[in-house]
């Protein structure tokens, strides 16, 4: 009975492998990209603020599973790396010359700090296809928004008897 048994997997093993391999694959889809963005706060938020809020700086951050080898000396079949933009103001950000095909974070410092309400930004795969044309991915997107929550106390206020 035993006997029986192994005989039975040694003839049945093969048949399961035999079929994992003829089975049809299914197409691998490249993972989306997240992109998320912490806000640092500015040192001295007590200070009068010109247009921009507390705030000085976004980390950007996104998780990134490429499908295709990064670029090296040919541009073909590859992923050069990532441009961000602001597409509130619609500018860009970062190029894949600053966020190459390994990055997956980003500080920004725009000019007069973070200003206040929504800004929002999106982040997309650049790289080249076999022909050495250039690719660019879905963008992903992330909004920081930067409300007010208080106003500074008036100060120095004094009165003159008249």
């Amino acid at each position: 009975m035993k006997g029986l048994f192994l005989l039975s997997l040694v003839v049945i093993a093969p048949l399961v492998h035999a079929a994992a391999q003829t089975a049809p694959k299914t197409p691998q889809t490249p993972q989306k990209t997240k992109l998320g963005a912490t806000l640092v706060t500015r040192a001295e938020a007590v200070t009068p603020l010109a247009t921009g809020s507390q705030y000085t700086q976004i980390d950007f951050n996104w998780a990134y599973t490429a499908n295709v080898p990064a670029c090296g000396a040919s541009l073909t079949n590859c992923v050069s790396g990532f441009t961000l933009t602001d597409t509130t103001l619609g500018t860009v950000v970062a190029t894949p010359s600053t966020l190459g095909p390994t990055a997956l974070s980003f500080a920004y410092q725009p000019a007069g700090g973070i200003p206040f309400g929504t800004s929002a930004f999106s982040l997309v795969a650049n790289g080249y296809d076999s022909n050495g044309k250039a690719l660019t991915s879905t963008a992903a997107s992330v909004s920081v928004v930067v409300n007010v929550t208080a106003l500074n106390s008036p100060t120095n206020l004094t009165g003159v008897p008249q």
